[in-house]
This record gives structure tokens, C-alpha cells and sequence, in this order.
């Protein structure tokens, strides 16, 4: 289960245009970021043409986006227009070989039109064009080895981190990992809203869970529910004990959020799984520990014919099997007296 932190792609891209284009920016109805576009070299006429090219652009595929959240029929008009505005940042760095900023603009284009889960139309939590995403990290990348110290490269680790997870490849999460960890290596956690911190610590947890780091993933939801009491990061790190073999300590962690949250958190706007199917074992384990033991094993039984995470199917697997003995000796489901599973890591 990852968060996203919905502050408004297009707001932040709004915003950043503006000051760097002289139009007024709409208000905005999140944060403003602290930073603007950077600065421009005017003393290369065709360089800084291409940018502002490619800012008129920019601003207007977002104009008409905006319209489009009333009227969609026309969206890839649009998408058309952002990647002109690419293509024309694109040019500029050709160039300008040596300058950062053209590669941030194009990275950030990229990311509000087709990368961010409020694009219309790109609500999958697996991103599916990945030469898309690859042309916007690539643009990342330039930006972070032509600019190291501009702040805006830490600022991009997180949206990064985002885009590398919903590639969903084990190669991918690696790369999601190492963006994590150098965001909070460079960030003051006790500086940030408790949002933030919960959020990039939870994230993190749930990448190391995804390439089988469960120790590390443990330790990491611990931490973020120091920053923040939301019930999805404790329902992360019941899944997370579940998976490690701490089965009873799981259900409790379980059932203590989801006894009053009923999984709601789970479906909210700014939580997405990656793959999708991973949902399931979460409601499955939230079943399980709420004592709705059939709709505990339809989920499992989902999970594992999803696909996602194969890494977890044998879990799945045995905690179905754990609920079908109990309902063959009577009790309905698994009780708190079980022991736990053969070779399973129990540590209240």
C-alpha cells in the first residue's frame, strides 16, 4: 500500500509556469511549492525562446485540462499540447547541453499529464506507458547530474520513488528504494508536517515489503507511526508481521485499527497497491482478524490468482489453510490459543 501525496500536479505546475512566465496562476487549492522555475540564460535568445516556447505550452494543455474535468471527451488534445511543450524543452537542452533547467521542466510536464494518478484516464496504480515514464526519469536524471545542489533535485525523489514503484518491477522497486532513503538521508523529519514524514516512511516500509526486506519494512512502519496515526500504516504493518511469521502479533495490530477504522483507510483517494491485487491480502488479514473468516479466505484466494507479489502466495496459501482447519474443528476460524505455524518466527 503506498500514499501518494496529492498536493495537485497541476496547481504545482500552474504555479511554478507563472512565475516563470509572467501570467497570473490560478489559486490554488493545496500548498504552493517553495520553489519556482529556475533561473533562465538571457543571453541566448533561441535557448530562452524554447523555454518560453515550451512554457505557453505547458500552460496551455493545462488550461485545457482544467476544462476537460468538465468535459473529457477531448483529453489527448491536450496530452498533444504537453508534449509539444516536451519536445520543446527537449530542444532547448539539446541546445544547452550544460543547463539543468530544461530537463526539469520536461520531467515535470511529463509527470502532471501523464504520470499522476489525477490525469484523466491514468487512475491505474501500474503505470502502463513505460516509455513515457522512462522519458521523465531520464529527464530527472539529467536534471540531478547537471544541477546536484539546486534543491529541486531532493524535491524530486519522492514523485521519482512514486513513478519507479508504479513500474512494478523488482528492478523498479530497487531503484524506488534507493530515491526513499536518499530523501530522508538529506530531509529533517522532525521539520516536516507528520503527514509527510509518516507518508515517506510508510512508503518506504511498503517497497522494502515488496522485495522481501521484511525486517527493514517492520522497523520502517514503526517509525512512521511515530509521525502519523493513520490506520493504513498500522494495517501495513500487520501484513508486514503476517508475512515475517509473527502471526498473532499480526492480528492484533490488525483488528486493533480495523475494529475502528473497518479498513475505510484502505480505500481512500491518496492509497493505491501496486500491483492492484495486493489489496486483497490486506482485506483478507483485516477479515481474518475481525473474525469474518470466509470473506478472510475469498480474499486470500484472490490475492494469490491476482498475480501480485508471488513472493507472498505461500503465505496466503497457509493462512487459508490455518482458517479451513479451524472451521473442520468446529471454532469457526482460527483463535487466539492456535499455535503458530510450523517454522513461523512468533515473537509477541
Amino acid at each position: 500500500m503506498i500514499r501518494s501525496l496529492f498536493t495537485g500536479a497541476l496547481t504545482v505546475l500552474a504555479i511554478s509556469l507563472a512565475a516563470s512566465s509572467g501570467h497570473a496562476a490560478p489559486a490554488p487549492t493545496q500548498p504552493a511549492p517553495a520553489w519556482p522555475w529556475g533561473d533562465e540564460d538571457h543571453t541566448d535568445a533561441a535557448y530562452q525562446e524554447l523555454l518560453q516556447k515550451g512554457d505557453r505550452l505547458a500552460l496551455q494543455a493545462m488550461e485545457m485540462r482544467r476544462a476537460l474535468r468538465v468535459r473529457r471527451r477531448h483529453h489527448q488534445l491536450g496530452e498533444r499540447i504537453a508534449l509539444n511543450a516536451v519536445a520543446s524543452y527537449e530542444a532547448a537542452a539539446e541546445r544547452r547541453p550544460g543547463e539543468g533547467e530544461p530537463h526539469y521542466r520536461a520531467a515535470e510536464v511529463l509527470r502532471a499529464h501523464f504520470l499522476s494518478l489525477d490525469s484523466p484516464g491514468r487512475s491505474d496504480p501500474v503505470i502502463r506507458d513505460r516509455a513515457l515514464a522512462e522519458r521523465a526519469l531520464a529527464h530527472w536524471s539529467a536534471f540531478e547530474d547537471l544541477e546536484p545542489l539546486d534543491p529541486r533535485v531532493t524535491a524530486t525523489l519522492f514523485e521519482r520513488a512514486l513513478v519507479r514503484t508504479r513500474l512494478a518491477t523488482e528492478d523498479d522497486f530497487q531503484h524506488a528504494i534507493r530515491h526513499y532513503e536518499l530523501l530522508l538521508q538529506r530531509s529533517d523529519l522532525s521539520a516536516l508536517g507528520g503527514d509527510a514524514a509518516a507518508t515517506w516512511l510508510s512508503n518506504l516500509a511498503e517497497t522494502y515489503m515488496m522485495v522481501g526486506r521484511l525486517s527493514e519494512a517492520i522497523a520502517m512502519y514503526k517509525r512512521s507511526l511515530a509521525y502519523g496515526s493513520q490506520p493504513s500504516y498500522g494495517y501495513g504493518l500487520a501484513v508486514a508481521l503476517d508475512r515475517d511469521g509473527q502471526y498473532h502479533l499480526a492480528r492484533e495490530v490488525m483488528q486493533a485499527y480495523a475494529a475502528t477504522d473497518n479498513m475505510r483507510d484502505l480505500r481512500r483517494g491518496s492509497v493505491f497497491f501496486v500491483p492492484a491485487g495486493e489489496l486483497d491480502y490486506y482485506l483478507a488479514l483485516g477479515y481474518e482478524a475481525l473474525g469474518e473468516f470466509a470473506k478472510a479466505s475469498e480474499h486470500y484466494q484472490r490475492f494469490i490468482a491476482s498475480g501480485a507479489h508471488p513472493r507472498y502466495h505461500a503465505q496466503a496459501r497457509a493462512n487459508i489453510e490455518r482458517i479451513a482447519d479451524a472451521a473442520r474443528r468446529g471454532g469457526g476460524g482460527p483463535g487466539r490459543t492456535l499455535p503458530g505455524r510450523p517454522g513461523g518466527r512468533e515473537r509477541p
